[in-house]
């Protein structure tokens, strides 16, 4: 792609770019102040024409010494008005001999200085004393404070949340005996006894894996239970014929099939989000600990444990999906395929419920708030603000000085001294524009 050469009227920056529009001048970053050289170069050439036309005028000059000298006249005429008024002044309203020129061009300049150092204080008629009060309030921070009732309402203060995680099952597990009791009952439905070796195969298979996974999952070991489950969905082939099989036994166990599948499939959710929960789990032990922190009145160390929550915080706002959950055993082969399609597929698990952490999030913030409001190196910041503001009132901005106060984030007084001030000023400066003549 060919390179253009480009200047920026702005800042002076020339350099190459290609061709296209809005190119943005990597100087200043200004983009409609970029221009071709060439475009640039032109527009120089036309107003070094246009000055060379002025010069060629240069004969209508004197047509303008005539204005000038009127205007001469003019300037000093104002100035006599100037100065001799206040001398008019004076004469006539004291019996003393007027000032010489000389002193009383001092007494005026006396007079301006005194108005210039005098703050304008704001219009009684608009202000209340109250008002006046709270405007001209300074807080003073004593060092070594203790936190002020309102700050402490909020240390003590205990967000109420909730974890996503439910580690239970959607249903209760079988028994052997009602394992029995529902082949028997779909014996009655069906009408097709099964032969007694095929039934003895089943409880077998049962014992051996149906149970270990419940005891499994009672001590708390998911993956375990799962994979056992799984197997126990490994019936033996019944008489040898695939289509039989799945036919008749396939049919007949149903009931128990689905309910194992949902337990699986519950059980894979819980593996997804084992992770999440771990960290939901530390969240919820580092808040705990954060209280003996403010109660020790251990600001730094309480600060340091806040910082710490708001990454971890930040970390469960888009965790990172796994996409499967650990493998099925190899024995997993030993299931009919109808089942093991379904059971790949509860390896990926719909979208978790996660822990509801907002009101935690805005409690350890609003105590982040007031423990930088015991740190001097944070509250210094704010107090500069806060000071600033003042100046600004005392000088009469009331605008600017709305601008320095809503800087003011810590600590509690002097946000709350600052919000008063604002609410007063936005009075004052609507009235100082209310006070504006109207255009036309």
């Amino acid at each position: 792609m060919k390179l253009v050469p480009y200047v920026c009227s702005h800042c002076g920056r020339r350099f190459e770019a290609e061709e296209k529009e809005n190119i943005e001048c990597p100087g200043c970053y200004w983009s409609s102040s970029v221009k071709k050289e060439e475009e640039a170069a032109g527009e120089e050439l036309k107003q070094d024409l246009f000055v060379g036309s002025g010069k060629k005028a240069s004969g209508a000059l004197e047509k303008l010494k005539l204005f000038f000298m009127v205007c001469l006249i003019g300037g000093l005429v104002a100035a006599i008005g100037f100065f001799g008024w206040p001398l008019a002044q004076s004469f006539l309203s004291s019996n003393e001999s007027p000032l010489p020129f000389g002193k009383m061009k001092e007494k005026i300049a006396g007079q301006e200085a005194v108005k210039k150092d005098a703050a304008p204080a704001p219009d009684s008629n608009q202000l209340t004393e109250e008002e006046k009060s709270i405007l001209n309030r300074r807080l003073e921070l004593a060092a070594g404070r203790k936190p002020s009732p309102e700050e402490q309402k909020v240390l003590d203060y205990h967000a109420s949340f909730q974890t996503g995680l439910v580690e239970k099952l959607p249903s209760q597990a079988w028994t052997l005996e009602n394992f029995k009791k529902m082949i028997a009952e779909q014996e009655r439905a069906y009408q097709v006894p099964l032969p007694g070796s095929y039934k003895r195969k089943l409880d077998q298979l049962f014992k051996e894996k149906y149970l270990p996974a419940q005891a499994a999952f009672e001590q708390g070991n998911l993956q375990a239970a799962r994979d056992l489950w799984a197997g126990s969905l490994a019936f033996p082939i019944y008489g040898n014929d695939i289509k039989k099989h799945r036919g008749v036994i396939l049919t007949m166990l149903r009931p128990f099939i689905n309910d194992t599948l949902s337990k699986i499939g519950a059980i894979n959710n819980a593996l997804v989000e084992g992770k999440i929960r771990g960290k939901e789990r530390i969240i919820t032990e580092e808040y705990q600990s954060l209280f003996a922190l403010l109660q020790s009145l251990s600001w730094k160390e309480a600060l340091a444990a806040i910082q710490k929550m708001e990454t971890s915080l930040r970390e469960l706002e888009n965790p990172a999906q796994e996409s499967a959950t650990p493998a099925y055993p190899q024995d997993i082969a030993l299931v009919d395929e109808g089942i093991r399609a379904t059971l790949v597929d509860l390896l990926t698990p719909p979208p978790q419920g996660f822990a509801d952490f907002e009101p935690l999030r805005q409690d350890i913030l609003a105590k982040k708030n007031v423990v930088l409001g015991f740190l001097p190196e944070s509250l210094e910041k704010s107090r500069r603000y806060y000071e600033a503001g003042l100046e600004r009132i005392k000088k009469g901005e009331w605008s600017q000085a709305q601008v320095e106060l809503r800087q003011v984030a810590i600590p509690l007084e002097l946000v709350n001294d600052a919000k008063e001030k604002i609410k007063i000023l936005e009075k004052l400066r609507k009235a100082e524009l209310d006070s504006v003549p109207k255009a036309g």
